[in-house]
């Protein structure tokens, strides 16, 4: 990992992630998914890392993924 170019790595994980919540929306559903996140405290995990998220320039990234359909 640490010969690795962190862009492209980013990029990657990004989109691993992206794609496995829209699967589960697709999936499941929309309003299923959201319960499931509140359930697994996903919501809370974001907001007690709001600073890191958003020092790495993620918090926009999460917030859209999580809560627009």
């Amino acid at each position: 990992p640490m010969t690795c170019d962190m862009i492209v790595t980013k990029k990657y994980i990004k989109k691993l992630i992206e794609q496995t919540i829209e699967i589960l929306k697709v999936e499941a559903g929309f309003f299923p998914c959201l319960k499931y996140f509140n359930v697994e405290n996903i919501f809370d995990y974001l907001l007690s890392n709001f600073d890191l998220l958003h020092d790495l320039n993620l918090i926009t990234f999460f917030l859209k993924l999580f809560l627009i359909k």
